[in-house]
């Protein structure tokens, strides 16, 4: 009963949209945290997404987050309440060739919107918009446009992190135009990611951090000292 009622909530979103028009003006990447994994099949489906983040941010700086979940036979999505819907369809579909859809169920503008599938692990391909293997927007009136950035890069072992064609997280912003009751429709192509872990730090680094922290304490512990004798 609960899935009917989320499934008609998206349903009456996207029905009741102004306009569906949508670009991505550009897309570029950047290393953030970064991961070393495993890249498996490029045959990902929203099926494989479950569970994934998706964080929305509107012009007062509110933010609001769900996770992925099956809405029914053909959808996959999740939905904050008088604030946005996520829809994802047909949820049996390879990623790049379904489609995303973002719909703003407040009275505020959508200002940026973050999703995060390294949970559910799987990884954003790069690639030359608005060809295969990247993210690009579905251009239907382009009432709404968006800039998209690829961050927290994930590297296989014998790569390095400026090397990584996947990435973790999905982060459109620069929005013009995205209002009340409008939807904003694209997509996006991924890679299963397996054994994915957050990289931690070399010792030549941990080392550098413990030198700068000792370099604190003694200059903190020299200005006790001439207050003192002041």
């Amino acid at each position: 009963m609960i899935k009917k009622i989320r499934l008609t909530l998206v349903m009456v979103c996207l029905s009741s949209a102004l306009s569906f028009g949508s670009t991505i003006n550009s897309l570029t990447t950047s290393a953030g945290f970064t991961y070393t994994g495993t890249v498996g099949s490029s045959n990902v489906s929203f099926n494989d997404l479950l569970n994934t983040l998706i964080t929305v941010t509107f012009s007062d700086n509110s933010s609001f987050a769900c996770s992925f979940s099956s809405l029914g036979a053909q959808d996959v999505g999740c939905t904050v309440a008088s604030k946005f819907g996520f829809d994802g369809t047909p949820k049996n579909s390879q990623t790049n060739s379904a489609t995303w859809t973002i719909s703003n169920l407040n009275s505020l503008a959508i200002t940026s919107v973050s999703i995060n599938i390294i949970t559910p692990g799987a990884g954003f391909d790069t690639g030359t918009s608005p060809g295969p293997g990247t993210v690009k927007g579905v251009s239907a009136g382009d009432v709404i446009s968006a800039n998209a950035l690829l961050t927290n890069a994930i590297h296989t072992s014998v790569q390095t992190p400026a090397q990584a064609t996947e990435y973790a997280v999905l982060v459109l912003s620069g929005f013009s135009g995205f209002t009340t009751g409008l939807n904003f429709g694209f997509s996006a192509s991924n890679h299963l990611i397996a054994g994915a872990v957050a990289d931690v730090p070399e010792p030549a680094t941990y080392a550098m951090v413990g030198l700068a922290l000792a370099g604190f304490g003694t200059l903190k512990f020299r200005r006790r000292k001439t207050l003192k004798k002041s």
